[in-house]
């Protein structure tokens, strides 16, 4: 019950507000009064029409609405990444999706103004301190050869013979994300395996339970083709894991050798940035693998990833340190790993490939 002293308060002030000024609530008064009896009557009509007009637009096919020429040629990055847009599983996915993206960011953002190479390290010495943030600015680097998607035995048989010719080829693997993995839960088996060398790239779309097409079956057996990548324990026991090869034989990792150099964050796309000039786009890293049919993004990303680091290493071995860091590791079918450390034929042979493709010397 307000005073008569409190009443006659209030009624000055409004006398003296002038004509349509809002009078303001204040900020403490509770959320439970009726909207309805602070509105006028055309209020409450002009509230009425919204919400009708509210509730038609949430029953209208969204299919029907026409999309402005200017949006229409914009390609949607989760529909780049293989999420249909209409499939209730698929929108879990995008969030999960979205989310990868925003972590990758927040974590770049925390370490790009530390340190990035490890103090008196060969890459120190050869391009002083450094950090994540000294590289944002530059052009993305991409494949841009032809690039073949097989999908049978067939198909590969299209490219055997060139295939079979090559001594040196870049390698990576792909699986569909598992964005909530469960303890003890095996992992998404590996969907696309993504062989590269200078100047062409195939990548090869795998139905669960088949076996591998045989020429890449005698690529990875060979131990007379290098066979190189980054992080290639993690390719390889992905492969293992999806039961697709016994065996893989001389493979060179650019990733332990980027360590070995002297790089604290030794990712591909650091590596990239550090020996080659460009960056990557790693958008498409945690899409949809087993999408019916991959997007231009996503083929552009997974040949990029197996192309890049046959040209990282090319662009080591110019560093004399990298000499010492040569090695070759070889998995067998009893779980075995066999490291070759002859640094110099690895060496020799390497030079001699990037002698006959004229590969570019590093800035």
């Amino acid at each position: 019950m307000l005073s008569a002293k409190c009443v006659s308060r209030r009624v000055w002030a409004l006398a003296r507000a002038p004509c349509g000024a809002a009078s303001f609530a204040s900020k403490r008064r509770t959320r439970s009064t009726d909207a309805s009896t602070l509105l006028s009557s055309a209020g409450q009509k002009q509230r009425q029409q919204l919400n009708r007009l509210r509730a038609a637009l949430a029953t209208e096919s969204l299919q029907q609405m026409p999309l402005p020429a200017a949006s229409a040629a914009v390609q949607n990055p989760i529909q780049s990444a293989g999420f249909e847009p209409l499939d209730a599983d698929a929108k879990k996915r995008q969030k999960e999706f979205a989310r990868m993206l925003r972590q990758k960011e927040a974590r770049h953002a925390r370490v790009k103004h530390l340190p990035l190479f490890r103090e008196g390290s060969a890459l120190f010495r050869r391009f002083g301190e450094r950090t994540l943030g000294d590289y944002d600015n530059l052009a993305t680097t991409s494949f841009d050869g032809p690039i073949a998607v097989i999908h049978s035995e067939q198909e590969e048989l299209e490219h055997a013979a060139y295939l079979r010719e090559q001594k040196v080829v870049g390698v990576d693997t792909e699986a569909r994300p598992d964005f909530r993995p469960l303890k003890g839960k095996k992992g998404n088996p590996v969907c696309l395996i993504q062989v590269s060398t200078l100047e062409r790239a195939f990548l090869y779309r795998l139905q669960r339970g088949n076996p591998l097409p045989p020429v890449l079956q005698e690529l990875f057996a060979d131990p007379g083709v290098l066979k190189v990548g980054h992080s290639l324990s993690d390719d390889f026991r992905l492969l293992k894991s999806s039961d697709l090869v016994q065996a893989v034989n001389s493979t060179v990792d650019t990733l332990y050798i980027a360590h070995k150099l002297g790089c604290m964050r030794p990712g591909l796309k650091t590596a990239c940035q550090v020996f080659l000039g460009g960056s990557l786009d790693k958008e498409m890293q945690v899409s949809d693998w087993e999408a019916p049919a991959l997007s231009d993004a996503q083929i552009s990303y997974a040949a990029t990833d197996a192309w890049a680091p046959l040209r990282v290493l090319l662009a080591m071995i110019q560093l004399k340190d990298t000499k010492e860091l040569l090695r070759t590791k070889s998995y067998n079918s009893s779980a075995q790993t066999i490291v070759n450390e002859n640094h110099d034929v690895l060496l020799g042979k390497l030079l001699s490939f990037a002698l006959r493709h004229q590969v570019p010397k590093m800035e």
